[in-house]
């Protein structure tokens, strides 16, 4: 008896587990593409910077800094539109 009650409990909870999973693994995934873009535009704002030869320290410490930060808003502007499109 308890086992059949344990099953039945098991298969009527199931449903209340899935979208708890798949919140979490759309926030994972949004906290991810947050990091890539970040650490991307912040890599392509370094080599850019560094590939001219009259730049000064100034500019090659700077240009990875605002590469990272269009990197943020960009990677929260397509999380947030991913976000809107799954609704």
């Amino acid at each position: 008896m308890f086992i059949k009650h344990l099953f039945v409990e098991q298969r009527l909870f199931k449903h209340y587990d899935e979208p708890i999973r798949q919140r979490h693994q759309e926030e994972v995934l949004m906290n991810l593409r947050l990091i890539l873009w970040t650490v991307g535009m912040a890599y392509a704002t370094f080599i850019l910077a560094r590939g001219n030869g009259a730049s000064s320290f100034s500019v090659r410490f700077t240009a990875p800094f605002l590469g990272a930060a269009i990197g943020y808003g960009l990677g929260g502007l397509f999380a947030k539109r991913a976000k809107r499109k799954q609704r």
